[in-house]
């Protein structure tokens, strides 16, 4: 399949700087969690009197956390690049790891050694990796 456009080396960095974010993922859900569970709650019996509703606090938190725009928007951004990861050969997976998971900073010669590849091999498996991830997204990422 032949692609629609080619990517620009601004598009190829944006998209790197998206993807340097998934391995924060877990901890953006866990702290948007703890922020709708301290959020002030709103009471639904203004007036006083007997609520007509039962008080469930716990399905009320899980309601909002299943509600939530930026909560459902990461774990589809999750979904989106795990998806991408199980399409990976095993050398891109490697690839990848290093690139956009570990904390380190590797240039592209020590992803070279890393994983066992010339830097022209890093550079072109880097770029198709950014391409499948702009396939995968429409180009709106």
């Amino acid at each position: 399949m032949s692609r629609r456009y080619s990517l620009s080396v601004q598009d190829m960095k944006t998209i790197s700087k998206k993807l340097y974010l998934y391995r924060e993922v877990d901890k953006a859900i866990a702290i948007r969690k703890q922020e709708l569970m301290m959020s002030k709650h709103h009471d639904d019996n203004v007036g006083g009197g007997r609520s007509s509703k039962i008080s469930n606090p716990t399905h009320d938190i899980v309601e909002k956390w299943m509600m939530d725009e930026q909560i459902i928007y990461i774990e589809n951004f999750r979904k989106r690049v795990d998806n991408l990861i199980s399409k990976l050969d095993d050398a891109s997976k490697m690839l990848f790891h290093y690139q956009w998971v570990d904390t380190n900073y590797y240039t592209e010669e020590e992803l070279g050694k890393l994983c066992f590849m010339s830097d022209r091999t890093v550079r072109r498996k880097k770029r198709a990796i950014l391409e499948m991830y702009d396939d995968d997204c429409g180009g709106f990422w």
